[in-house]
């Protein structure tokens, strides 16, 4: 800690004793070591306590002003309250440190108190104080803040406010005092209240004997004071005297009450008093009320989110009852009565949801509006108070009127309860479940209608016709079932015997030539991390050199423009061995630009297909019944031949109980949705279906607005989003990510998402929007205000040039004015140098997601320093595209309220601030250039859930050696540590008891003389542990035995060459039904099975193992998937 002028250093010499004072050296020194024994733990204070007491004596025997002599008696009472304390606790202790620090602390304030008080008399009364009684206190305060030390100093807001009082004090000259009267009396206020405050604490401590309601009574009046406290410090802020008449006699009150006599009823009357004094306080501060309307009207400007999103209430639960549970809590009262509120409009809404009621219904979204936008408002007070307790002056006002609010929000939801209990089913009631079961997931080719005559005409064009290089196209509407056919034909048996290779790439609207590039290689050879590095003009040429002389299939999917053609169309070779390439695309005026006499028209489908793709979606191998023939027909007539709207109304029916008078309404109301152009019918049919899914169903929907820019979103990342984002709600034992899958689930069950690709543990890996759920995902999102889609071109990038990849253009280094994104979720797709040079910035943003787009030189590092103090709310940050240099970035500490982080750059080490986050639940590190070093600190953020450092990750051991190490109690995800041995893998395992899914690097122990590098590392105490992936390094690996959870479901070995005997110890494992054995993970040319291992297996991958013989009887792999 730095203090000021005449306070820095440490021990100093005792100053000198005025002549007139000497003779009382010797008592002072008795007086002193009596209370605190130079030979006792605590004797560096009597040399403290003495220069105090030499100012006291000094002043006291001037006899001049009454006032300051009584303050001066009451310093000298501390004292021997301190010496108390140490002679009845000799050994200093937890209790007595906190005791000791808070005498200490009195003591200076009535030794300022006396020099204030002595400045506000008339100068005949004065103390003439010179510049050794300074000297004296001084002397006192630098040995009171050394025992201390600096980092009990800096903790204590306290502290440096009697630092600051003793360095106005010494440095004012007489002259200046005079003027700055007014300001010591405001000074004088101040500590008064302190000192009640004081007083009150140590009587709650001290009276456990007292009467429940008197205690309770004093804690009220307690927590008034502090309140007082909160807007004094304000106006002295605004530097603005107030008159102190009420105070004095509130304050006299107070030192004249009789506290050995405590009451109920004294205790009231003391109160109301200052009351009194604390609505002059607040009249005074009303000139300062156009602060928080400024605020309330920015954060409820027209880009509130008009969604009902109320998952974010359970953070706002735990931030309030931080804010409860804080030492320096600001009105406490208030903050327990809207916590008491906004509970209560969380338990209101849950139950709405629960019984699945219509949040469109005009009477009942508008009182979910009112009580989000009162949440919202509590939110932005709780996080400034939580950021800066100094700002809560000005919030008390904005919060008692928040609680008015609230009041009245309780008596209309007491009035429309009433209401939800009387109306009609069909005007507030959903009709459809929450959560398809997993039976009923969609996947993108599961059920599709049979278009022989095209698919038949397609494969004439590839297969048949000219040696030369030719394109066939396929055109027409979104939804029409393009990329369906294209599939069937690339899939198609004939097909894949004409083609010596096939490969397919996904182009849409915001494509990226490279990625386009390295999609179709990685169909053709594999993908390694030389072919990553290359750059586009070598992978241009190395497809071209893959492709030469072999006769290919390459499928371009949705084409947007003839850009990207001219960016492919060079590697493809002509060799005249009949290679094809075929592109699909809902734009007629590209398609002719490349080849006019081969594109195929691809035509609605008639209503007896349309049906048949109904009645197979619906009743899959099941007869329709009966009476559901005519209005099923019905309903996919009035599809109007678009297999996109038939797949989507069949999402809307699955779940419903298919009667034929519903069946007749649908139909009525699908009827009523025909619009003009192709486009706005099958919008209008999509958004019935949006409209259909619970609210819960609907936010995570239109959340995948933010990955509008990706071809294929990657779900474990969206789940950690989810959850970060307070959409995932907990349910008893189930985990949030169990939750969160089954809520992915449901919107594919209902065909609004479809699962892309699948693990092998037949798991959703990534997923997608059909093109024209995602125009309508992203229109929603604008209009519901829900987030904010920016590309590099918009508007906000206009300024800058396209070829300007890397560095800052001297002609523009910045924009004029910072970029502001002004909705909560602003996702961004945008150069990298492009997106720092905007300087965005956004007051209310909470959620910041950016997403790179091509650079000629991704790897530049970036300097982004400027985003704490540009998003000072975010709780999700996502940068991972970004390369952010060599060292973890200082400024990450400041956004404490995040709970997802995601970062990359050269980074090879975390620092131990990272534990300031404590409400973080996800941390992404792409470290760049080998392995980080995670810090000791990470054992205290208890909220962590997921913990991935791509590239590899190695742990600090100190307190490793303690009897009960800390723990990540809510991990359940971690990647990728490196474990030296057996001993180094149990430390750290052992301390996550709830993780489910680990990638790690097993190497040898440290200390190889321990032998137990041989040995595999144990792992059946992770009794929640479903997928294992393990990679070996080191030399020969021989264990003695392996141990595994009985959990596991997932098994990833590599590198360890072990003798295939061993590999009877993993078929015994009950559960195991995925297993990948790579890269040497088994040596030997032999694997025999045994009878009855491998129950449940489904999915088994060998890889680059030199297996030759593979024996196996027929009763072996009972559940593998052929």
């Amino acid at each position: 800690m730095v203090l000021s002028t005449g306070l820095m250093g440490c021990y100093v010499t005792p100053m000198p004793i005025p002549e007139n004072q000497a003779s009382k050296v010797s008592a002072v020194e008795v007086f002193c070591g009596f209370l605190c024994p130079e030979s006792s733990q605590v004797g560096t204070l009597n040399q403290g306590l003495k220069n105090l007491l030499q100012f006291v004596l000094a002043a006291y025997f001037l006899k001049k002003s009454y006032t300051v002599r009584l303050v001066l008696v009451d310093t000298v009472a501390a004292m021997v309250e301190l010496g108390s304390l140490l002679y009845d606790e000799p050994w200093i202790t937890r209790e007595t440190d906190s005791a000791l620090h808070k005498l200490l602390q009195k003591n200076m304030l009535l030794v300022l108190e006396a020099i204030l008080t002595n400045f506000d008399l008339p100068e005949s009364e004065s103390i003439p104080l010179k510049q050794c009684h300074f000297n004296f206190i001084e002397s006192g305060l630098i040995f009171f803040l050394n025992f201390l030390g600096n980092e009990s100093v800096n903790s204590e807001p306290l502290w440096k406010y009697i630092i600051h009082i003793f360095s106005l004090t010494k440095s004012s000259s007489n002259d200046v005092r005079n003027s700055s009267v007014p300001l010591f009396r405001q000074h004088i206020l101040t500590i008064r209240i302190l000192k009640m405050e004081i007083k009150l604490k140590e009587l709650l401590y001290r009276s456990q004997s007292l009467l429940p309601t008197v205690r309770k009574q004093m804690q009220t009046l307690h927590k008034e004071v502090l309140l007082v406290t909160t807007f004094l410090a304000a106006i002295q802020g605004g530097n603005r005297t107030l008159e102190g008449s009420v105070l004095e006699d509130v304050y006299s009150g107070f030192v004249s009450f009789n506290w050995n006599e405590i009451s109920e009823h004294t205790l009231r009357s003391f109160s109301l008093e200052l009351f009194v004094f604390l609505k002059k306080i607040m009249l005074a501060c009303e000139e300062k009320k156009g602060m928080y309307l400024r605020d309330r009207s920015s954060l409820l400007s027209p880009n509130f989110s008009k969604t009902p999103e109320f998952g974010f209430m359970d953070f706002l639960l735990r931030d309030l009852q931080e804010l409860l549970n804080s030492e320096h809590v600001k009105f406490p009262l208030q903050i327990q009565v809207i916590h008491g509120h906004i509970d209560f409009f969380r338990s209101f809404l849950n139950d709405v949801g629960n019984k699945h009621y219509d949040f469109d219904h005009s009477d009942l979204k508008g009182l979910v509006l009112r009580i989000l936008q009162v949440a919202l408002q509590v939110e932005y007070i709780s996080d400034s108070l939580l950021q800066n307790p100094d700002v809560a002056w000005y919030l008390f006002p904005w919060l008692s009127s928040l609680i008015e609010d609230t009041k009245l929000i309780k008596v209309q939801i007491s009035e429309i309860s009433n209401e939800l209990h009387g109306i009609r089913f069909d005007d507030f009631l959903q009709s459809t479940n929450n959560v398809m079961p997993p039976s009923k997931i969609s996947e993108i080719d599961e059920v599709v209608i049979n278009r022989v005559d095209d698919e038949c005409e397609l494969i004439a064009k590839l297969t048949r016709g000219s040696k030369q290089l030719d394109i066939a196209s396929i055109v027409g509407m979104a939804g029409i079932g393009k990329t369906t056919l294209a599939r069937k034909i690339y899939y198609s048996y004939s097909v894949s015997l004409h083609f010596h290779t096939r490969a397919w790439c996904h182009v849409s609207q915001l494509y990226h030539k490279r990625k386009l590039l390295i999609e179709i290689l990685g169909d053709v050879m594999e993908i390694t991390n030389s072919i990553l590095e290359m750059r586009d003009d070598e992978l241009e040429l190395k497809l071209y050199q893959c492709l030469k002389g072999k006769r290919y299939l390459i499928i371009i999917d949705d084409l947007w423009s003839t850009d990207a053609w001219n960016d492919l169309q060079h590697s493809f070779p002509n060799d005249g061995n009949e290679s094809r390439i075929l592109i699909t695309s809902r734009l007629h005026d590209v398609v002719p630009k490349i080849q006019e006499d081969s594109i195929h028209h691809l035509p609605l489908l008639t209503d007896a297909e349309s049906w048949e793709l109904l009645n197979m979606k619906l009743f899959k191998e099941e007869a329709c019944p009966e009476d559901l023939l005519d209005p099923g027909k019905k309903i996919a007539s009035s599809c109007d031949g678009l297999p996109l709207t038939v797949v989507t109304i069949s999402g809307l029916l699955q779940g419903i109980e298919k009667t034929s008078d519903w069946c007749k309404q649908v139909g009525e109301s699908l009827s009523s949705l025909i619009a003009d152009s192709e486009e706005s019918r099958c919008m209008d049919k999509l958004r019935l279906s949006y409209n259909h899914l619970p609210n819960h169903l609907k936010l995570c929907f239109l959340y995948l607005g933010a990955f509008f820019g990706y071809k294929e979103i990657p779900v474990r990342k969206l789940i950690r989003l989810w959850v970060a984002e307070g959409l995932v709600q907990h349910a008893g034992e189930r985990s949030a990510e169990d939750v969160a899958e089954e809520l992915l689930t449901g919107l594919i069950g209902r065909s609004l998402v479809m699962a892309s690709k699948r693990r092998s543990d037949r798991g959703i890996k990534t997923c997608c929007l059909h093109d024209m759920v995602l125009i309508l995902c992203s229109r929603i999102c604008e209009e519901e205000s829900y987030l904010e889609q920016v590309t590099w071109r918009d508007e906000v990038f206009s300024g800058f040039s396209e070829d300007l990849d890397y560095g800052v253009h001297p002609n523009h280094s910045h924009l004029t004015d910072p970029v502001t994104y002004s909705k909560r979720r602003p996702s961004i797709y945008s150069r990298r140098n492009h997106f720092v040079m905007s300087r965005p910035s956004g007051p209310h943003v909470h959620s910041l997601l950016y997403f790179a787009t091509s650079d000629s030189r991704p790897e530049c590092p970036h300097d982004i320093s400027l985003i704490p103090g540009n998003f000072k709310r975010l709780r999700v940050l996502d940068l991972e595209c970004i390369n952010l240099g060599h060292t973890f970035p200082e400024w990450v500490e400041d956004l404490v309220r995040l709970r997802y982080l995601a970062l990359s750059g050269n980074i090879n080490s975390i620092p131990n601030s990272i534990a300031k986050l404590r409400n973080l639940q996800t941390l992404v590190l792409v470290g760049l250039i080998g392995r980080v070093l995670l810090p000791d600190t990470i054992w205290s953020m208890v909220k962590l859930q997921y913990l991935h450092v791509r590239n590899g990750a190695f742990f600090s051991f100190q307190g490793t050696q303690m009897e009960n190490p800390p723990q990540l109690p809510e991990l359940v995800s971690l990647s990728s540590p490196l474990l030296y041995g057996v001993q180094d893998a149990e430390k750290i395992l052992i301390r996550l008891p709830k993780l489910r899914r680990l990638t790690c690097i097993f190497s040898d122990s440290r200390d190889v003389d321990t032998g137990d590098r041989l040995q595999f590392p144990v792992l059946s105490f992770l009794k929640d542990l479903k997928s294992l992936k393990i990679t070996y390094s080191g030399r020969n690996f021989h264990p003695r035995k392996f141990d595994f959870p009985w959990t596991l479901t997932k098994l990833t070995l590599s590198k360890f060459r072990l003798p295939w005997d061993c590999i009877s110890e993993i078929g015994k494992l009950p559960n195991i039904e995925v297993l990948k054995l790579l890269a040497g993970a088994f040596d030997g040319e032999v694997w025999d099975m045994k009878d009855g291992e491998f129950q449940k297996l489904r999915y088994l991958k060998l890889d680059n193992l030199n297996v030759v013989h593979w024996n196996a009887s027929e009763d072996n792999l009972p559940k593998f998937n052929t």
